[in-house]
């Protein structure tokens, strides 16, 4: 999900001693590199995907009241702020890596998402910063989504549900790509994980 930000960590780590063709180049590709099939099958499902959210951002019919009780499922309203509460934590992880003492988790992910392991080096200033601004950002979004469910999921679930599908999809969209772009394709995976822990109760009210 973040791979658009900390993926960007060629040029943005240390790397004054690894040789010039290294610090060039690590993760990064040039302009003139194609997608590869992978990467085109990833493409394709970010279009699929985006499209059956709006289909359903869209789609103001709500799900019989007896669906969660039939299934023996939590309320939508429980598993969004369940949500929310996981994506706080995920936020305060991304955050803790505007420094060195507290980015381990952080690098870890990070090379994670450019498989194979093994090049956990340290981050630069620059991506502490953006760390600690992206962090932020994922905090507030999760408290919000807290607050909206909190507001709306009784008396007004319709609103609820567009409102979660449609800033879903924008944001699925533009991190996927930017994870693509980046060579990070890994992370749109845990992109639809993270969609799932949101869409799936949303699409229940």
């Amino acid at each position: 999900m973040f791979a658009d930000t900390v993926a960007t960590r060629a040029p943005l780590l240390h790397t004054s001693g690894l040789p010039p063709d290294i610090r060039v180049r690590r993760h990064g590709r040039d302009a003139s590199d194609g997608l590869r099939p992978l990467e085109v099958i990833t493409c394709q499902v970010i279009v699929l995907v985006t499209s059956v959210l709006l289909d359903g951002g869209m789609t103001t019919t709500s799900a019989p009241p007896s669906m969660s009780m039939a299934t023996g499922l939590a309320s939508p309203r429980t598993q969004l702020k369940i949500s929310s509460a996981a994506t706080i934590g995920f936020g305060i992880m991304i955050a803790f890596g505007a420094h060195q003492r507290t980015d381990g988790l952080l690098r870890w992910f990070a090379d994670l998402l450019f498989w194979p392991l093994g090049d956990s080096a340290m981050l630069a200033d620059e991506a502490q910063l953006l760390a600690a601004i992206l962090g932020g950002v994922m905090v507030s979004w999760a408290v919000l989504f807290w607050l909206l469910t909190d507001a709306l999921a009784e008396d007004h679930p319709e609103l609820l549900k567009r409102l979660i599908l449609t800033t879903m999809a924008v944001w699925f969209v533009i991190d996927s790509a930017g994870s693509i772009a980046s060579g990070g394709w890994l992370n749109v995976v845990g992109n639809l994980a993270f969609l799932a822990m949101f869409v799936l109760p949303a699409r229940r009210l």
